[in-house]
C-alpha cells in the first residue's frame, strides 16, 4: 500500500508508547491503520503518522473506541513522520522552557 508523501498535522495531544523487550508494544491515540504487513505497521495517531518496522509483526488487540493498539513481534525500528512541534518553532528540544 502506498501512503504517499503527505504529512498529517501534529496535534498537541499526549500519547503513551510502551515497548517491552523489543517484542511487545502498546500505543494509545491510534486513529487508524494505514498499512499493515508482517514487516511494517503504519498508523494514523494523535501525534502524527507512526511507523513500526520489524519481523513477524502481529496486531494482538486494536480497540478503535479507546484508540489503543497492542503489537507483538521483533521490533527493529519505530518513528514518527512529520515535523516536531519544537522544530516547527525553530527551537531545539533542550531549549524548551
Amino acid at each position: 500500500m502506498n501512503i504517499g508523501n503527505e504529512t498529517a498535522p501534529i496535534s498537541s495531544a499526549k500519547q503513551t508508547l510502551i515497548l517491552r523487550d523489543r517484542r511487545n508494544l502498546s500505543l494509545d491515540g491510534v486513529k487508524g491503520v494505514l498499512e499493515f504487513t508482517d514487516g511494517t505497521l503504519t498508523l494514523d495517531t494523535s501525534s502524527g503518522r507512526f511507523t513500526l518496522e520489524g519481523e513477524e509483526l502481529r496486531i494482538e488487540t486494536l480497540d478503535r473506541d479507546s484508540g489503543k493498539i497492542a503489537v507483538t513481534g521483533r521490533i527493529d525500528a519505530m518513528y514518527y513522520e512529520g515535523e516536531e512541534p519544537a522544530a516547527k518553532k525553530g527551537r531545539s528540544f533542550f531549549r524548551r522552557g
